[in-house]
């Protein structure tokens, strides 16, 4: 494991981790203009990589981000960043933003779009994984853009901050009109006799990768599921719940608002989602 990147690249070059920065005008840092990405590393090998990039594409196609990239030269730049640095388990993160310009709301044409990416380790979660975490729920006062996976994040970092410190893993955010949307880093799923649900795809929330591999699991494993939209009630009279993201994967939720989730423990359906997960991380990467 690397405590720390030797490696980052930033806009057309590898450079050292310690001396890599962008521009003090770059608009991701003064406006959120931008859009990111976080995909996982095993043995070396990155996972879902073409299904981040294309999300990536899509989301700054929206917000209008000229830039040169392609599935095909990002590869190339990570699996050079992963060899560079040594990345067996973790992550690469990676990062578009409009550019450099002179500050001024009215975004610039013709600039060339700022590219950063990393590598870090990623923690250990076995324990969560073996025995559930507890989840608060928080009002959703985030932009109606949350299909774009954007560097705007605040709102999220305030409701997570809040989980910590009420000793949750996550904070799942309930908007009015629709009920419990999804986490501050993950999509949320309930099963109730038998039947799998999630929120359906919208601008309310993000089109989640792992999301999108649970949804295909749970039809090859014969688990029914519905994309529906679920308020707080029907999520803690649930008789599993879980959530997903890319670093957690599939994670048993035991405990919801200080409402125990079932017997307290994992569930039989989670776990095998859990294992097919795990199939496909070991079909892909070769497993851990």
């Amino acid at each position: 494991m690397n405590a720390m990147p030797q490696w980052a690249f930033v806009n057309n070059e590898f450079r050292p981790f310690s001396e890599a920065a962008l521009p003090i005008e770059d608009r991701g840092t003064q406006f959120g203009d931008g859009v990111y990405e976080v995909a996982r590393v095993y043995r070396g090998t990155m996972f879902g990589l073409e299904d981040h990039v294309q999300r990536m594409l899509q989301g700054a196609a929206v917000i209008e981000i000229e830039h040169k990239w392609t599935v095909d030269s990002l590869r190339t730049i990570f699996k050079e960043l992963i060899a560079r640095n040594d990345q067996q388990d973790g992550i690469v993160y990676w990062q578009l933003t409009r550019g450099t310009a002179p500050r001024n709301h009215v975004f610039p044409h013709g600039v060339e779009a700022n590219l950063m990416a990393y590598t870090r380790d990623y923690p250990n979660l076995s324990a969560s994984w073996e025995n559930g975490i507890k989840v608060i729920v928080t009002k959703d006062i985030r932009w109606l853009m949350c299909h774009v996976k954007s560097v705007n994040l605040l709102p999220n970092v305030l409701a997570k901050d809040a989980a910590a410190r009420q000793g949750a893993g996550e904070a799942l955010f309930e908007r009015e009109g629709f009920g419990v949307i999804e986490g501050g880093s993950s999509n949320v799923f309930m099963i109730k006799d038998g039947v799998l649900k999630t929120p359906p795809l919208s601008h309310h929330i993000l089109p989640g990768i792992t999301r999108s591999y649970v949804l295909q699991l749970a039809a090859a494993a014969g688990i029914p599921a519905e994309e529906a939209y679920f308020g707080r009630q029907e999520l803690v009279a649930a008789d599993e719940v879980f959530i997903t993201s890319t670093g957690i994967e599939v994670m048993p939720v035991v405990e919801v608002a200080e409402a125990v989730i079932g017997n307290g423990a994992p569930g039989p359906l989670t776990r095998t989602l859990q294992q097919a997960y795990e199939g496909k991380i070991s079909e892909t990467t070769g497993g851990r």
